[in-house]
């Protein structure tokens, strides 16, 4: 039987033997999960790559304390969430929420809209994601998760480790202070 027929305990098990291909094969099932869990904090796009890789050595390093009876996809993404902060923190960049130009721009690429559209557009996604970047870690992580990435409440609280309610009433919040940041912006 090859590796891609194996569950994620099973490859965990081989992997935590030293089995590399295994490895390889958690990582190619779970590289795009992680690249968007580090995408939410990092907007840079040349850092992302960076840290994704700085998650995978974690999660190889770590692998012989990943518990069989737990999401490996939640654990994959709670060293992903942790490592990204830890890079912010590290960086001074909590609170410098990075308008990246590539990301405005294969956003509002559109070859169907007139150049005064898309550069309405970029002007407003930009002063969208000034506002997103002004939010708590906490507030921004859960309301992008919910919104960007459609995962619905329950799995976000259990991909977060918070109660259901905590995890609704943070995506309210954050909601509420979008409405106010954008209004000030559009004042």
């Amino acid at each position: 039987m090859g590796c891609d027929k194996l569950s994620d305990q099973e490859l965990a098990a081989r992997a935590c033997r030293g089995d590399k291909v295994a490895f390889r094969y958690i990582y190619i099932r779970y590289v795009d999960l992680v690249h968007r869990r580090v995408r939410i904090h990092i907007w840079d796009s040349t850092l992302v790559d960076d840290v994704v890789q700085e998650v995978f050595l974690k999660v190889y390093r770590w692998i012989g304390r990943y518990d069989p009876g737990q999401s490996m996809a939640a654990w994959i993404s709670r060293i992903a969430r942790n490592t990204a902060i830890d890079h912010l923190r590290v960086h001074r960049r909590i609170t410098d929420a990075i308008v990246s130009v590539d990301c405005i721009e294969s956003t509002t690429t559109c070859p169907n809209q007139s150049p005064e559209k898309r550069a309405q557009v970029r002007e407003e996604l930009a002063k969208v994601l000034r506002a997103i970047g002004q939010l708590t870690i906490t507030r921004r992580e859960i309301l992008l998760l919910h919104v960007v990435e459609g995962l619905n409440h329950r799995e976000v609280a259990e991909l977060r480790g918070v109660s259901l309610g905590h995890a609704l009433s943070t995506t309210c919040r954050a909601r509420q202070q979008l409405r106010v940041l954008l209004a000030d912006e559009l004042e």
